[in-house]
C-alpha cells in the first residue's frame, strides 16, 4: 500500500494497511489506510509487562488499476481517529463496497466535520479527530471508479444509541485480528457491526446500487 501513496512527499513516519482489493472486469480497486503508530510505554501490572501503543489514523486511501497494471487514480478520502491500543496492531477503520460505476466507502465521523464538506476547499488542521465511536456519525462516501472523484458524501446515521463499531474492545474473545472484519459484504450488500454503551450489540444492513 505504501507504493499507491497520494504523496512522495508524505511523513517517513506514516505506515500503509491494504484492506480491500475489489475485481470488476479488468479492473482492480484497492482501499486501504494511512496511519502512525507509537509506542508510548509500557505497564507493569501484577508482574505481567503490557505495552501501550497510539495509533493516529490519517486518512482512507483508494485507487484502481486498470490494463497493463497500471494504476489510472488514487484518491484519498479525509478521516481522523486516535486510537490507544494495549498491542501493536492497527485495526480497519471503514467498510467498503463496490457498486455500480460506484466505490462506496462507510465509516464514523466527527459532527463537526460535516460542514466542511460542504465547503469547496478546507484546510485539513480544521478536521477534527475521533477518539470513540459514541458520539460520532455514520457517513457514506461515494467514490466514481471512472476517475476517483468523490461525488457526495452521505449522513447515514446521526449520533445515535447504537454505532458502527469497526474494531470491538469490551469482550475480549470478540476483538478481530487486524486481518479479519467485523462487517460482511456480498452483493453490494453489507451488514456492520453496532455497539451500545450498556454492552448491548446488533447488525445493521445496508445495501446499495
Amino acid at each position: 500500500m505504501s507504493q499507491l501513496r497520494y504523496d512522495s512527499n508524505d511523513s517517513p513516519y506514516y505506515k500503509y494497511k491494504l484492506d480491500h482489493i475489489f475485481q470488476s472486469g479488468n479492473s482492480i480497486y484497492f482501499a486501504g489506510q494511512q496511519y502512525m503508530e507509537k509506542f508510548t510505554g509500557s505497564t507493569v501490572i501484577y508482574g505481567a509487562t503490557i505495552n501501550n501503543f497510539a495509533y493516529s489514523y490519517m486518512g482512507i486511501i483508494v485507487a484502481k488499476q486498470g490494463i497493463n497494471e497500471k494504476i489510472e487514480w488514487l484518491s484519498i478520502l479525509p478521516f481522523r481517529k486516535d486510537v490507544s491500543a494495549t498491542r501493536q496492531e492497527a485495526f480497519k477503520q471503514y467498510a467498503a463496497v463496490l457498486g455500480t460505476n460506484k466505490l462506496y466507502i462507510i465509516n464514523n465521523e466527527h459532527p463537526d466535520n460535516q460542514a466542511l464538506f460542504q465547503k469547496q476547499s478546507f484546510k485539513y488542521d480544521e478536521f477534527k479527530s475521533l477518539a470513540f465511536i459514541h458520539g460520532s456519525n455514520l457517513v457514506c462516501s461515494e467514490v466514481n471508479t471512472g476517475d476517483g472523484k468523490t461525488l457526495k458524501r452521505t449522513l447515514l446515521s446521526k449520533n445515535e444509541e447504537y454505532c458502527f463499531s469497526p474494531m470491538k474492545g469490551k469482550v475480549g474473545k470478540l476483538t478481530p485480528r487486524s486481518d479479519n472484519d467485523v462487517f460482511v459484504t456480498e452483493n453490494s450488500r453489507i451488514y456492520l457491526y453496532l455497539d451500545h454503551l450498556k454492552n448491548r450489540y446488533r447488525f445493521a444492513t445496508i445495501k446499495f446500487d
